[in-house]
């Protein structure tokens, strides 16, 4: 007990310098104390960050917001045996297709084009809703942290500027200063890796995806579409060859939107704040020798 106790007195002396005056007694932080503070504030918003990013991604899949990629062999495994489900109805749908006033019938080359598509259109679904769900954590995760640094550093200056920066504590201004230091980082990092523009992108790319292969499968089960080709709409019977090669390349420039990848950031905020700083900051004038007497 009596180690403890020691240890505890030379810990505390270590980080806090206690001052004793006439009337009134002061405890400030020695400049460990300031650093441990620091660390300490810091370490708690990664693990607010890290927990809070865990947390979403955890709750997205065991939603299952949107399908993403497999994460293991039995998710790969039912992920092949659904996608070939899909590709043998199609294959199925499209050999009792009606002929019956058509000039040229549609070859099995182009079949099996379209269901290259229906494979690339999965592949590129999966895709973008894992890398959404990424930046939507991570978005979630900075807005977090930034609220709650916020908050703090508005209570820290709340206190400072009821009582005074001079009779205000050290650890009180530390605590300031680390919480806005830490909202800034947050936030300037959040925009500068694109997590809101990445995420609206993937999240586009998914939706787009998604209905496509809705819209293919419902055609092939009705034996025509309808696409919207100069403004204008074109009915399609997919038993036609011609039909089905216009259906194909419209499908194709669906693709090569989905299948472009995308990976924006935004460092105009670093930027900004760069040539703010750089305003603050100017050389003086140099110094000129003293004349020779």
């Amino acid at each position: 007990m009596v180690a403890w106790t020691r240890c505890y007195r030379q810990l505390r002396g270590w980080l806090i310098d206690e001052q004793v005056g006439e009337s009134s007694r002061s405890a400030r932080p020695t400049l460990a104390g300031h650093l441990t503070i620091s660390a300490g504030l810091i370490l708690l918003a990664m693990v607010l960050y890290w927990g809070v990013f865990f947390t979403v991604s955890g709750i997205s899949s065991r939603w299952t917001i949107c399908q993403g990629q497999p994460m293991n062999s039995d998710e790969r495994e039912r992920q092949l045996a659904d996608l070939n489900n899909r590709l043998i109805n199609i294959d199925t749908r499209i050999g009792r297709l009606s002929t019956v006033g058509v000039d040229v019938s549609i070859t099995p080359g182009q079949t099996q084009r379209l269901k290259e598509q229906i494979s690339q259109l999965d592949q590129g679904r999966r895709l973008a809703c894992t890398v959404g769900v990424f930046y939507f954590s991570h978005r979630y995760a900075a807005l977090s942290l930034s609220t709650a640094a916020g908050i703090l550093a508005l209570s820290s200056l709340a206190l400072i500027s009821k009582q005074g920066w001079e009779k205000s504590n050290n650890a009180i201004i530390n605590i300031g200063i680390t919480s806005g230091l830490v909202l800034y980082s947050a936030w300037t990092f959040s925009q500068l890796y694109g997590q809101a523009s990445n995420y609206e992108n993937y999240n586009r790319k998914y939706v787009l995806a998604n209905d496509l292969i809705s819209t293919i499968e419902s055609a092939v089960a009705n034996g025509s579409a309808v696409i919207s080709a100069n403004q204008e709409p074109t009915n399609l019977n997919l038993a036609s060859k011609p039909d089905m090669a216009t259906l194909i390349s419209h499908v194709d420039e669906r693709l090569r939107v989905i299948n472009k990848p995308e990976f924006t950031g935004d460092a105009s905020f670093a930027e900004d704040s760069f040539q703010t700083i750089r305003g603050f900051i100017k050389p003086g004038a140099p110094q000129q020798p003293p004349p020779n007497r």
